[in-house]
């Protein structure tokens, strides 16, 4: 089911744009990345998937070295 749910799909389309991203207890460095990856404006989310990628791998890799 969609979290959102309107009276119709425009409405429900408006009350995801206008939602706010919950505080979240994670580390602060994964918060970073998932806020990037979700951000509403494109401009500041990453690029491409392959970019995600390397942001989670190299914060994996941080994890395990320390």
């Amino acid at each position: 089911g969609r979290l959102l749910v309107g009276a119709s799909d425009y409405e429900s389309m408006m009350l995801a744009r206008a939602a706010h991203l919950p505080t979240i207890d994670i580390d602060p460095e994964l918060e970073a990345i998932v806020r990037k990856a979700l951000a509403k404006n494109a401009e500041h989310r990453y690029e491409t998937p392959a970019q995600l990628a390397d942001a989670l791998a190299t914060y994996l890799s941080n994890r395990a070295a320390n």
